[in-house]
């Protein structure tokens, strides 16, 4: 047997009662699919009394199924190398305490659906769309493009170096047009920054 004495209490101690509330679940929950077998989750986490997200994959509506993510702090998730068919995603927020919140409302998800991208393949100098006005969009948020650049239907001179910029960013030949792997990365950045 040991016995340990001490001569204090620290103030921590005496004052601080443990926590027990729950944070509130994340809302908002919303969901996109750019390449099969990959869809990516995004949400908003609550403003007090949280410190990260739980996320929980099942095959069954009625199940919340196991954690694919335990400790989720951004507030969007990508799953990766799954069937083409569909998945049910719980979320749940967890505080420093370790409570966690009552579950969302499953997502439903087909991994095999995939979204319309609003950033298509093939835009480059002199092309004319709105899909334009999305890849601006996507270049001023990322930094490549000023703030106050007047957005347009039209694929100028301006876009296509910050696309170049973009692509050498990210490890892609600087072509100035918008390929498979610049447009997955574009939609994400796209989706992701689109108002909840």
């Amino acid at each position: 047997m040991v016995k340990v004495k001490v001569r204090h209490l620290t103030r921590f101690a005496l004052v601080a009662p443990a926590d027990t509330s729950p944070p509130p679940p994340p809302t908002k929950l919303a969901f996109f699919v750019l390449a099969y077998g990959a869809p990516t989750i995004k949400w908003s986490n609550p403003t007090a009394d949280f410190h990260h997200v739980k996320i929980y994959r099942s095959e069954n509506a009625k199940s919340v199924g196991s954690v694919v993510n335990d400790a989720q702090i951004q507030n969007n998730f990508s799953d990766s190398n799954l069937k083409p068919k569909t998945y049910y995603y719980t979320l749940r927020s967890v505080d420093t305490a370790g409570n966690e919140s009552k579950s969302t409302k499953p997502i439903k998800i087909n991994a095999g659906q995939t979204t319309k991208p609003p950033i298509p393949t093939g835009l480059s100098v002199g092309k004319s769309s709105t899909a334009v006005k999305n890849l601006q969009k996507t270049l001023i948020s990322s930094g490549l493009l000023a703030s106050d650049f007047k957005l347009s239907n039209l694929f100028d001179e301006q876009t296509n170096v910050a696309l170049q910029s973009f692509q050498e960013r990210h490890g892609l030949p600087m072509t100035g047009k918008v390929d498979k792997k610049t447009a997955i990365l574009l939609n994400r950045l796209f989706l992701l920054n689109k108002t909840l």
